[in-house]
């Protein structure tokens, strides 16, 4: 936007540096954030205060600003990653270079999900916005004339939308760029109510789905009582579900008013809401996501000079949680390694992964050194001798 409305080349500066650093931070992906919002610009552009008027755009000078912005952020992008590359060696340099972005499109190693999978996420990502009936009426009014404000943001969030569902890889966080236009496009269509007195009707929506919400959560443990769940569930502290009670009542009190003053109530009852989940969840995700007894345990067994092995694909997760200072082996790879690191430590530690639902059985006389929980997995630590004897006791089943 400082591009269109300056007309110099301050804003593509910005731009360049807005894509190097993106690049850096997440890979080629920042472009999809950028390039279809800007190749859109005549479209939108031309439907701002000013717009057609303005002498400010030979397009062809703004594609070529456009391109040259992404040279140059690629540029800045490249001084990071070609030396790292060199340094790195032939399987790191294709991991930067195409498995952590070419590598996720089509088939993706990691987090590959339908293609239908943000339409169905979104909606809920964007409560409690979308109960509110007063922003589904300011959605559904039409302006005087074409809005170029509102035709900048279709083109920032939609274009985004539709690439990152075709893309196999899809994570919730990839969209967090886009929240921001949503943000502003909600902020927008009200400004056309900013006048118009509320309805009764509306905060006692609002207030409904704050108290179900609540309500749910302080009987969420009796209401799945029969289904099988994660044994973190049963640590949820669902009475925090209460706060949302007088939540409800708050909605119900103070959104029969303005626009401005019912916006203000809603965004400090979901500021509430996201508090009220993090406290309820507090207990659960420490006992599912803590790393930090198994990394002392194993650096003890460091101190000790134990070598310490990790079977299968070692991500470095134990390293800062334990403050070890010796990278742990990677087994299973490539079975040779396996083979010389039992034949060559034989009283090592290897950590091993098992999905709860899929224990494989252990013989009577086999006793791990010690076992934690991870998520929905057992995180065991074994002799590397007893591999010996029982080599499928690392197989992940």
């Amino acid at each position: 936007m400082q591009a269109w409305r300056q007309g110099g080349i301050a804003g593509w500066v910005i731009t360049a540096l807005a894509i190097g650093v993106g690049v850096l931070a997440k890979g080629p992906a920042i472009l999809l954030h950028i390039v279809p919002v800007a190749l859109s610009a005549p479209w939108w552009g031309r439907a701002l205060p000013g717009g057609p008027d303005r002498p400010l755009v030979s397009w062809r000078r703004w594609y070529v600003s456009l391109l040259t912005s992404v040279l140059v952020g690629a540029a800045i992008a490249l001084l990071w990653a070609v030396p790292a590359g060199i340094r790195g060696g032939a399987e790191y340099r294709e991991m930067i270079f195409w498995g952590q972005s070419a590598g996720r499109i089509v088939e993706s190693f990691d987090h590959a999900r339908p293609f239908w999978w943000y339409a169905v996420l979104l909606p809920p990502l964007l409560l409690p916005w979308l109960v509110w009936p007063r922003l589904w009426r300011a959605l559904c009014t039409r302006g005087a004339g074409p809005d170029g404000g509102i035709r900048l943001l279709v083109s920032w969030a939609v274009p985004a939308l539709m690439i990152f569902s075709l893309i196999s890889g899809k994570q919730l966080h990839y969209l967090l760029p886009e929240f921001p236009a949503f943000a502003l496009l909600f902020a927008r269509r009200l400004g056309y109510q900013i006048e118009v007195p509320g309805r009764r009707f509306d905060g006692g929506v609002v207030a409904l789905f704050f108290g179900l919400l609540g309500l749910v959560m302080v009987l969420l443990v009796s209401l799945t009582g029969n289904v099988d769940l994660p044994e973190w569930f049963a640590e949820l502290n669902t009475l925090w579900g209460l706060l949302l009670l007088p939540v409800a009542l708050a909605c119900w009190t103070w959104m029969q008013g303005g626009v401005r003053r019912a916006a203000h109530v809603l965004a400090l009852a979901m500021a509430v809401l996201v508090a009220v989940v993090h406290l309820a969840a507090h207990d659960a995700m420490n006992l599912a996501f803590d790393l930090r007894p198994l990394a002392k345990a194993l650096k003890v067994h460091e101190d000790q000079g134990t070598p310490l092995a990790n079977f299968g694909k070692y991500h470095g997760q134990y390293q800062f949680l334990g403050r070890l200072h010796r990278p742990m082996a990677e087994l299973a790879l490539e079975q040779k390694t396996t083979d010389a690191f039992v034949a060559n430590h034989p009283d090592g530690i290897i950590v091993a992964y098992y999905y709860l639902d899929e224990l494989p059985g252990f013989p009577d006389d086999v006793q791990p050194i010690a076992t934690y929980r991870f998520r929905n997995s057992l995180v065991v630590l074994w002799r590397a001798g007893l591999l010996d004897r029982y080599p499928h006791l690392a197989d992940r089943s």
